[in-house]
């Protein structure tokens, strides 16, 4: 699929040259980014989806859905290029890219009420009678990682820097002050050469969560019905954090810091006449 991609004309193209390794500097002594949009880079995209729906006599409908999927491209859509000197280099997995998402979600109905199994009658049928469970439980593994590194020492404006690593990159799962991931094998590249870590390699925290709503509809009398619907969003309170910092040289450099996925509830109810 082609994207839009936005390309700056006026990159340095030679390590350790700055403003003289830019394109239009020698002519017009122009330093700043010059950058244009057009569609030209294209992305891809390889799935395995499977899905299963089921539905039980006794009130219970679940639907369950499966990807394993990689997304690969130059760029994001309306991104720019991370290296010119280079720019096969730039191709990698695309931020957004999760390789397993699975998705289940329900909706129950208790066998409680009239035309049900259990208290079909009575002022106890009109009460438990009716109600309707819903949900959808969201697992994701985490978004891939992109390293970087100040670029001043690389003197090449335009392209971005990555630090070096020696040796595999290795996943601790800390969060705070605990490191995600070991920071020890890293380093600040030499002068006038990239890094030569990769891009978006890796992944961060996964997102787990997990939504319920019960739903009741009260007939009132002949044309008159009380809805009832309460919701809670992360019903577990399970926090979903975001990337560590992947900024060599930052202070918290390898951590987790913030997150979200608060418990929400809320209440609502509806007069149809």
């Amino acid at each position: 699929m082609e994207i839009p991609t936005r390309y700056n004309l006026n990159a340095g193209l030679i390590p350790g040259a700055g403003s003289a390794g830019q394109p239009l500097f020698p002519k017009f002594g122009r330093t700043a980014g010059t950058t244009v949009s057009f569609i030209g880079t294209s992305s891809h995209y390889h799935a395995l989806q499977a899905k299963f729906d089921h539905r039980w006599s006794g009130g219970f409908l679940m639907t369950t859905a499966y990807t394993f999927s990689k997304a690969t491209g130059i760029t994001d859509e309306d991104g720019g290029f991370a290296y010119y000197i280079n720019p096969r280099r730039s191709y990698s997995r695309l931020s957004h890219s999760r390789p397993h998402v699975f998705v289940q979600s329900y909706i129950y109905e208790p066998p409680f009420g009239k035309g049900k199994q259990y208290v079909t009658s009575g002022p106890a049928s009109w009460l438990v009678g009716g109600w309707q469970i819903a949900g959808v439980l969201t697992l994701m593994s985490g978004a891939p990682l992109n390293f970087g590194a100040p670029g001043a020492a690389l003197n090449v404006p335009g392209n971005d820097q990555s630090p070096n690593i020696t040796g595999p990159l290795k996943i601790l799962h800390g969060i705070d002050e605990a490191l995600w991931f070991d920071t020890s094998n890293f380093s600040a590249p030499a002068a006038a050469t990239f890094g030569n870590l990769g891009r978006m390699i890796a992944g961060g925290p996964g997102f787990f969560n997990l939504d319920a709503s019960l739903f009741r509809r009260f007939a009132v009398r002949e044309k008159m019905n009380l809805e009832f619907r309460a919701e809670s969003f992360s019903v577990t309170n399970t926090p979903q954090f975001g990337n560590p910092d992947t900024g060599f040289g930052n202070a918290n450099f390898g951590k987790v810091k913030g997150a979200g996925g608060a418990r929400g509830i809320s209440m609502g109810a509806k007069f149809t006449f």
